[in-house]
């Protein structure tokens, strides 16, 4: 089984449970970057959104069938309101689940069911081949896109084949598609363009990537462009797990030779390299570097609150804007105009991010992703906003530590 098949086996007999995106990944032997980009090629699918699909397709059909009510079929979809699930099925179905539990029946709507592989998909590629890349600039034309989305990248690069020979600084006639800024749920930024000189004199609407030097791994694909969704499934579920290579949370594309009619014959080279998706040069410590600061450690270990923890996003900004809702500067409180009780003065001595949740959540023991008005925050210093900070990315798998410094920038100093 590749690791797409697995993770499908997994989902199905999971989903009814609380999974992440790492419970996944586990199941299919593959990090979360790997198998989001492996399950979208595979499925033409977001993994996430079809998790979420699974779990609503299940709910609808209880509320077809006539469940007593619609909290109980919520709570059994992993929802923890009303509110939440309605909002939810609203965006997955276009209907409230009140309209599907009282026409008693799914016709017209949308279904997620199950996904069979076909392993027809699969195709052999050529062996791949090492090239040593050169630090590269390129300048063109991005779109964001999810996984069922993607169709629209040709009539992306459409609009792009026009402005070739006429491009400021360009270098050559090599294209370049690149994808960039992914996320867990399978959002990307696709950028069309080609190497330019500088960025300078490029249209302020224009997207400018840098691509350091690096060692790359290329694949080839001399069929036409329309099949290169099957040449990135094959590589993601057949030979990058045979081939023991680490992958990269970076980014990945395609290169192209000269361009001509986007209709007509055109090879294309699927590139992949430390910095796009095979880490060709990551050494043993540095792997278990990142390792160790994935580990919660005495001061960040979250211990009785782990699965709090569970609830909140994995996106860096994300966690931080938490972070900032969370904790109040015992310094900064008056700018809050917030005056602190004298029985809340020794909670900046708090060390531990365990009893630094037990005081907030003592305080007020909504979810952590909900902002507390300032007064009702853990009142901290420097070092608990960082402490927390850390603590949350590791438990969401992504490595951190903190840094401790002098804080200089309370004083005034002389110009």
């Amino acid at each position: 089984m590749h690791p797409v098949e697995k993770a499908l086996w997994f989902i199905e007999s999971h989903f009814a449970s609380e999974i992440a995106l790492e419970d996944i990944a586990n199941a299919g032997g593959v990090s979360r970057f790997h198998l989001t980009r492996a399950f979208g090629a595979a499925t033409g699918r977001s993994i996430m959104r079809y998790v979420r699909g699974r779990r609503l397709t299940v709910a609808a059909e209880a509320l077809a069938k006539g469940a007593p009510d619609t909290l109980s079929v919520a709570l059994e979809a992993g929802y923890n309101s009303h509110a939440a699930f309605t909002r939810a099925f609203r965006d997955q179905f276009g209907v409230t689940p009140e309209i599907i539990r009282a026409q008693g029946h799914l016709k017209k709507v949308e279904r997620v069911d199950p996904i069979k592989i076909d392993e027809g998909q699969l195709v052999n590629l050529n062996p791949p081949r090492f090239e040593n890349g050169k630090r590269l600039l390129v300048g063109g034309l991005s779109e964001r896109y999810t996984c069922e989305t993607s169709a629209g990248i040709p009539s992306q690069w459409q609009r792009f084949v026009s402005h070739l020979g006429h491009i400021p600084g360009q270098v050559g006639r090599t294209t370049y598609g690149v994808c960039r800024n992914s996320d867990d749920a399978g959002n990307f930024d696709y950028v069309c363009g080609v190497g330019v000189s500088d960025f300078s004199k490029l249209p302020l609407d224009w997207s400018r990537v840098r691509i350091p030097e690096q060692r790359y791994l290329v694949f080839s694909q001399p069929d036409h462009i329309s099949t290169i969704r099957s040449t990135w499934n094959s590589i993601w579920n057949k030979w990058l797990p045979e081939s023991g290579c680490d992958v990269a949370d970076a980014r990945f594309g395609d290169r192209n030779g000269r361009l001509r009619d986007m209709g007509t014959d055109q090879s294309a080279q699927g590139v992949l390299g430390e910095q796009t998706i095979v880490q060709t040069q990551t050494t043993a410590v540095q792997r278990e570097n990142l390792n160790f600061y994935m580990r919660p450690a005495r001061l960040t270990a979250t211990g009785r609150h782990a699965e709090m923890l569970k609830a909140l996003p994995r996106e860096i900004p994300a966690i931080v804007q938490i972070v900032q809702g969370l904790a109040l500067h015992r310094y900064m409180a008056p700018a809050y105009g917030v005056t602190l009780p004298e029985e809340r003065g020794g909670e900046d001595h708090i060390r531990p991010v365990e009893q630094m949740l037990d005081r907030l959540l003592s305080i007020d023991p909504r979810p952590l992703s909900e902002a507390r008005p300032p007064e009702q925050r853990l009142v901290g210093v420097c070092r608990h906003f960082a402490v927390l900070l850390v603590a949350m990315l590791r438990a969401k798998g992504i490595p951190a530590r903190a840094r401790c410094g002098l804080g200089s920038y309370f004083q005034s100093w002389p110009v």
